[in-house]
């Protein structure tokens, strides 16, 4: 019994002594902060976070739609071995209090981790941590993310009572601070006014310059700036309660924007997310072009908190992020969609390896439809309940309807909804993105780059061996 009681002891004191960490999520959003000159954009909250830390101008997303991302930073594993592999229900409560028709959801159900995957929320746990979370949980099963306190808005005020909270327990806290801008629907400069000037943004290069276009971009901004605000509220927070100096600060974003080549797309702008560290032991003012892939947060966040991480896919960069010397750093990025899982096994399949020059993407079959998530194609969505939800997407239909003036727009549009538009898509895309960082121009047909392909395809190869367990079989990668 005494050895019992000094075991728990010697867990309490190692947990108090152990940095906060405040993991800041914002949604569909790339990278776009004014620390990185965007165009018609003030982040100063993020700019803060970024220019106070390291900033990886490189971190990617292992796979580009909300639950699937999350599932992949907190298991440090791809959806493929966990089973989270799109995005599932998203249930806000403790795990304790689903209903029964929750609880037997058909997606709920479907689209989940297996049990024998431990979350960073149970490691956590297990180790003394005080654990909130805010905004949005979209995640399953709701029992592998034991979180304390639960609440919507991250006001200053509400964060300052978790703090409190887990000051009175004499343990550190670990806040998921979920942000759902700049997740569509953006405000609607139709009827308000917004932070950002369609005339001083600069568009992605594979949307055409329209007035319309310009305006749903400024929103986008605009969003940007409101998750902006949101962050702030938070970091007023650690300044009241005097807990700043002692909290390791992420800003990340789980995927690229709602535009249809980010969200549920493997090229750069789905894929490349915003990253910083800052806090305890990370060195101010550095700016990294090393690679950051999704399932590295979990083994990177639990060494930078001295707590021994379980065998998992991700890489722990830990030693990158606090720059230390001949640190660690990753030689390829993967992604991956699976799409039509919420229903099948047996949907188009797409992968991707990225080298930090060459991108190459594979598909397993070019005729099955894609998975166009709504907010990437409507203005107002009719449901069978007769609900409407308006996303609010003006992008979509102007391209559509200027297709005659804009057709490369129209193309690259019809490849990503290739059931409507009737898009015609490669088996394989292969991309210099030194030359070509839009990911214009498919290399894949070109002799002159057949080593590179194979190359690529061996590395791709390898690794859905290693990591898939049902969606591809590694030989159709030929």
């Amino acid at each position: 019994m005494l050895a019992v009681l000094a075991c728990l002891l010697t867990i309490s004191a190692q947990a108090t002594d152990r940095p906060n960490v405040l993991f800041i999520l914002t949604e569909d959003q790339g990278q776009h902060l004014s620390y990185l000159g965007t165009p018609g954009l003030s982040t100063p909250n993020m700019d803060r976070i970024a220019s106070n830390g390291t900033y990886f101008t490189r971190a990617y997303c292992s796979y580009p739609v909300c639950s699937a991302s999350k599932a992949a930073l907190f298991t440090g594993q791809y959806g493929t071995t966990t089973g989270l592999v799109e995005n599932t229900q998203n249930f806000f409560v403790p795990a304790d209090r689903l209903t029964d028709a929750q609880r037997n959801s058909r997606v709920y159900r479907r689209i989940r981790i297996a049990d024998r995957f431990p979350t960073l929320i149970e490691i956590l746990h297990d180790n003394g941590y005080h654990l909130a979370v805010s905004g949005k949980l979209h995640l399953s099963p709701n029992e592998k993310f034991p979180y304390d306190e639960w609440f919507r808005v991250a006001s200053t005020d509400r964060v300052g009572q978790m703090i409190a909270s887990a000051k009175r327990a004499d343990k550190p806290f670990f806040f998921l601070c979920n942000i759902q801008a700049p997740h569509r629907p953006f405000r609607n400069s139709d009827s308000q006014a917004i932070g950002v000037d369609p005339a001083a943004v600069e568009l992605p290069a594979f949307l055409p310059d329209t007035p319309v276009v310009r305006q749903d971009w400024a929103e986008y901004l605009d969003y940007c700036e409101v998750a902006d605000q949101r962050i702030g509220a938070a970091l007023q927070a650690l300044e009241d309660q005097g807990v700043i100096d002692n909290t390791l600060i992420i800003l990340m974003g789980d995927h690229g924007p709602a535009y249809h080549r980010g969200k549920m797309s493997l090229y750069e702008f789905g894929l490349n997310v915003p990253l910083a560290f800052s806090g305890p032991g990370v060195p101010k003012g550095v700016q990294t072009d090393a690679m950051f892939a999704g399932v590295d947060m979990m083994p990177t966040l639990l060494d930078l908190i001295e707590i021994p991480s379980p065998n998992v896919a991700g890489l722990s960069l830990a030693d990158l992020v606090q720059g230390k010397e001949d640190a660690q750093q990753r030689e390829h990025v993967f992604g991956l969609i699976a799409h039509q899982a919420q229903q099948t096994d047996s949907g188009m399949q797409e992968r991707s390896v990225f080298d930090g020059r060459w991108k190459l993407i594979f598909r397993d079959s070019t005729t099955k439809p894609r998975t166009v998530n709504s907010d990437l194609k409507y203005w107002e969505l009719e449901l069978p309940d007769g609900r409407k939800i308006g996303w609010h997407n003006r992008v979509y239909d102007e391209i559509v309807r200027r297709r005659n003036e804009f057709p490369d727009a129209y193309r690259m549009l019809a490849e990503i909804d290739n059931r409507s538009l009737n898009g015609r898509l490669e088996t394989y895309e292969l991309y210099d993105t030194l030359k070509d960082p839009n990911e214009f121009n498919n290399l894949a047909n070109d002799p002159a780059y057949r080593d590179e392909l194979r190359r690529l395809k061996r590395t791709l190869r390898r690794w859905v061996s290693r990591t898939d367990r049902r969606f591809l079989d590694a030989n159709e990668i030929r």
